[in-house]
């Protein structure tokens, strides 16, 4: 895996369903961990995201650790996910929105 164009001069977040659960497979984290330490992002998600207490669904940030930003869960009736969201608080911060396709 290689991502290209991570921009490393501002907040930057990666949230994905990387397939690792991390409360299970702890070689593969420290593999992903130590690649995504290349581009100074730290995991930040720490909760099961879906109902069987599995933890596919990753967050990696290089912004400011808490209280600027933290990322969670939330319980959605639909699916065996949970909803995983990010707040990030950063004065004088303007989102710019990409979407890369790996």
């Amino acid at each position: 895996m290689q991502f290209n164009n991570i921009p490393t001069n501002f907040p930057t977040i990666i949230i994905r369903d990387f397939n690792v659960n991390t409360l299970t497979q702890p070689f593969e984290l420290t593999t992903l961990q130590t690649f995504m330490e290349q581009y100074h992002l730290k995991f930040i998600l720490f909760e099961s995201t879906a109902i069987y207490d599995i933890h596919f669904d990753h967050m990696w940030t290089n912004a400011p650790r808490q209280p600027s930003c933290f990322g969670s869960t939330t319980q959605a009736y639909w699916i065996n996910h949970r909803l995983v969201y990010f707040a990030l608080n950063l004065p004088n911060f303007i989102p710019q929105f990409v979407h890369h396709q790996f």
